[in-house]
């Protein structure tokens, strides 16, 4: 049972970051995301009260994460961070409140994506121009993997004729293991795919290095620019059109919970009307 806090005048948002952090790691569920997520919350509100943080100071810190060039979608999950860590602050100090705290309206459904004759001419003209960096372009399309995923494959990852793709979750290896591509399967045959992918400094790096790449691959090739992460939603984009419904896709995509899968729902073909026109 939580033990309530009887004062919470002098409490400051980095005290109830630390209760917040102590109990989640309780529960097992402190994870790296968390982490990065409590050390940018703590920055920001650095000595500030928490009878000090109402609506009005949170909608000026969610407009400075807008000003940074921040999605919606990325700043509602700082907000959502945020939220937690007062809700908490609520169950164990007396008489504290959490405030009302507005989120951004966001559209779930991913569709920036490359479509299937995109994604090949901007991996046959990347194998032309910057052929040190193929393989990591084609894992990204054809694997699905996140970007940090890609960055640890190594020569022990390609088993027969899987991909076998390591997701770090809640402190534990998860592992999902996605069909082989003829193009990845020809790679690996050739000798060409590298022992090791990770030939950055940092992801941060990595991200920036690889993003250059395809904002000017995609602009030389005349079609709609895409960002890194965005390949990977063509991907589960490209596999649903294929024919892989939302367990497939949960699987493939490596999603721990369906919600979070339920945002590709646009790409899967409805199928409605022949179940319809079937079921009587």
């Amino acid at each position: 049972m939580l033990q309530l806090k009887t004062k919470d005048e002098d409490v400051s948002f980095d005290c109830a970051v630390q209760e917040y952090r102590a109990w989640k790691h309780l529960e097992g569920t402190l994870n790296n995301d968390v982490e990065r997520r409590l050390d940018k919350l703590r920055h920001y509100f650095k000595n500030t009260n928490i009878r000090m943080i109402g609506t009005k100071t949170i909608v000026d810190y969610s407009l400075r994460l807008a000003d940074r060039g921040l999605r919606p979608n990325t700043i509602k999950r700082e907000l959502n961070q945020l939220r937690a860590v007062l809700r908490y602050a609520e169950k164990i100090y007396y008489e504290y409140r959490c405030p009302d705290i507005k989120m951004p309206k966001v559209n779930d459904e991913r569709d920036v994506h490359l479509e299937s004759d995109e994604a090949t001419a901007v991996l046959n003209r990347i194998k032309i121009t910057h052929p040190k960096f193929y393989p990591h372009f084609l894992l990204l399309i054809d694997t699905g993997a996140r970007l940090n995923e890609m960055l640890r494959l190594t020569h022990f990852s390609f088993c027969g004729d899987v991909t076998r793709i390591e997701r770090q979750h809640l402190g534990k290896s998860l592992f999902r293991e996605i069909p082989m591509t003829n193009d990845i399967t020809s790679l690996i045959h050739s000798g060409d795919m590298p022992k090791n992918l990770n030939i950055f400094s940092s992801p941060q790096v990595a991200s920036a290095t690889l993003g250059k790449v395809l904002k000017q691959t995609c602009h030389d090739l005349g079609i709609k620019p895409v960002r890194i992460h965005d390949l990977r939603h063509t991907f589960a984009y490209l596999t649903a059109k294929a024919g892989a419904d939302l367990g497939d896709l949960k699987y493939l995509m490596g999603h721990s919970d369906i919600a979070m899968t339920l945002r590709y729902r646009g790409f899967i073909p409805s199928r409605a009307k022949s179940f319809v026109r079937s079921a009587r």
